[in-house]
């Protein structure tokens, strides 16, 4: 019976992915030809913009999933570690601003910790939406987006990862703002991501790279230092930490997982695994390389994407020293999904067979396989 279970909850998550098409797509859009290259497949919602009733809808389906997906009585782990602090009512400011005004502000409504989860999750989903709102997609960039985001693990993030999870919507909002040239919205939201968590300070740098990418300088002067950062990244990173640690001691007990007391990164047994995970950005990238006459008409922002995609490529790699680099690319899974997507929509039949066995089918299979991992191992996400 409790694996029976365990298979329902996992076909709610499918659930939610036909729902962000449904909901971002088709619910209450008057019908309109959607054509992909040159030719017209079908015919689906002619919307501008998500409606707010949809959002709602998909914040909702969002927000029962983090009440189901699992248990908080695993010690030490994500979910079990935010109830314990709702709970108490002590959460500590210094882990995340955001988080800790959020859990004051609903533990005037009641202490149980599903509340919590249920708003956070409901919170992100709809910050999410409202961003892809903001960069204004074609109808059919946006439903290979939101197909994106369901199939990755972007679902899971909201349901236990709640302080990177909302740094990540907040972001992809910042980001919107920053590519359509609003920077006021864009630096506004960019503090409520860093006050949710501190891997949003990377936006600063990252913006200045935007408001230059047309020039090849930039770009180039990018990829130099990138490489110098990748050749000198665990000497240089045990060196900040050490000195922020020294600045601000009640960091260390976040960094503790990731370092030991001498600053050194903690061993990581899964490399191999960590490397595979980003083959559809990688492959991504070497196509935008291969193609780059071509591609840099597809969108007026072309260059600042595919500075973000460098980066989340960076980052992924890096995990092979460190796990926790992968924050720094998840912050932009957002704007890179877009902009697969918008390749995507560009690409001729034969490469977008391609461009789903090698950017689509990874994201499903391991999204997939966390989901029975953790089901079946742990009764739940944890």
């Amino acid at each position: 019976m409790t694996y029976i279970v365990y298979l329902l909850k996992i076909s709610y998550h499918i659930l939610i992915i036909f729902a962000l098409l449904f909901f971002g797509c088709y619910f209450h859009f008057k019908s309109t030809k959607i054509v992909i290259g040159n030719s017209t497949v079908g015919s689906i919602g002619g919307r501008k913009n998500i409606a707010i009733i949809s959002i709602i809808f998909l914040g909702l389906f969002e927000a029962f999933y983090s009440f189901i997906c699992g248990p908080l009585n695993e010690f030490l782990q994500d979910r079990s570690y935010y109830a314990f602090f709702y709970e108490k009512n002590a959460f500590n400011p210094v882990n995340s601003m955001g988080v800790y005004y959020l859990m004051k502000l609903l533990n005037h409504i009641s202490n149980n910790p599903y509340l919590f989860f249920c708003v956070a999750a409901f919170i992100y989903v709809v910050v999410i939406m409202i961003a892809i709102n903001i960069f204004e997609l074609p109808l059919n960039v946006r439903f290979m987006t939101l197909l994106c985001i369901g199939l990755s693990q972007c679902l899971l993030y909201g349901c236990y990862q709640i302080k990177q999870a909302l740094a990540t919507a907040f972001a992809a909002v910042s980001i919107a703002f920053m590519l359509k040239n609003r920077k006021i919205p864009a630096v506004i939201t960019l503090v409520l991501a860093i006050l949710f968590h501190e891997v949003a300070w990377i936006l600063v740098p990252i913006y200045v790279l935007i408001i230059f990418s047309d020039r090849r300088i930039v770009r180039y002067s990018m990829y130099v230092v990138l490489f110098i950062f990748i050749v000198g990244f665990e000497v240089a990173t045990r060196q900040a930490i050490q000195i922020i640690t020294s600045i601000i001691p009640s960091l260390q007990t976040q960094l503790s997982i990731y370092v030991d007391a001498t600053g050194a990164f903690e061993n990581n047994n899964t490399i191999a695994l960590s490397i595979i995970k980003g083959i559809p950005f990688y492959w991504l990238l070497y196509y935008c390389i291969k193609n780059k006459v071509k591609n840099n008409k597809i969108n007026d922002n072309y260059y600042a994407y595919y500075i973000l995609l460098v980066i989340v490529v960076v980052t992924t790699l890096l995990t092979a020293i460190t796990p926790w680099a992968w924050r720094f690319a998840e912050l932009l899974y957002i704007p890179v999904f877009i902009f697969a997507s918008e390749i995507y929509c560009d690409l001729s039949n034969k490469k977008k067979k391609e461009f789903v066995i090698i950017f689509l089918v990874p994201l499903a299979f391991f999204t997939f396989r966390k989901l029975f991992m953790c089901y079946f191992l742990y009764g739940g996400l944890i």
